[in-house]
């Protein structure tokens, strides 16, 4: 029964003309694939010509216009910033409260970090402050663990944004030092 179906289905003229038209087009779609990537290579090695860069640069001209635009926006050497950053000993001894910088002397200190570590399993607090001299302008990141010395104050360290300082050569004088300032609503 096969081999009566073969043969009668391989008689059917739509049969056939259906194969050879199907095998056709896979004959042609296998060689345009072939000769399209072969194309394709050439094309792209033929492409690859490397070109060298150019740094830019522009006209002495240019140069000295950009100049004269930008001269408007520098400072001159006479109208130099003054530090307005300085307080008088009296303005020293009235700080009070929350703070979020703390003038002694001629520093300033500024809390930047609470870092908890832990040192043979024991947790330690320790308190970054940017100290920062008013006169030379000069800044130092300086450590300080709970319960120590800061320039004359006792730091105790409050939570993970905030330390407080206790004069300790006048009781009254109690200062929070804060990370940031909240928001009041």
């Amino acid at each position: 029964m096969n081999s009566q179906f073969n043969k009668s289905f391989l008689s059917n003229k739509i049969v056939v003309v259906t194969f050879l038209i199907t095998l056709l087009w896979i004959i042609f779609d296998v060689s345009q694939r072939f000769t399209g990537q072969i194309i394709k290579k050439q094309q792209r090695q033929e492409q690859v010509a490397i070109q060298p860069l150019h740094n830019p640069s522009i006209s002495a001209q240019a140069l000295t216009e950009l100049k004269k635009i930008y001269q408007q926006y520098r400072q001159n050497e006479t109208t130099k910033s003054t530090n307005t950053d300085v307080l008088s000993a009296e303005q020293q001894a009235k700080q009070q409260g929350a703070l979020k910088a703390l003038y002694i002397g001629d520093n300033k200190l500024e809390l930047k970090a609470i870092i908890n570590s832990i040192v043979a399993s024991k947790t330690q607090r320790l308190a970054m402050i940017k100290v920062t001299n008013t006169k030379t302008m000069q800044a130092s990141l300086e450590r300080f663990k709970h319960l120590e010395t800061v320039y004359g104050y006792q730091l105790n360290v409050i939570d993970n944004r905030q330390v407080q300082l206790n004069n300790l050569s006048n009781k009254k004088q109690l200062i929070t030092l804060s990370i940031y300032n909240r928001k009041k609503q």
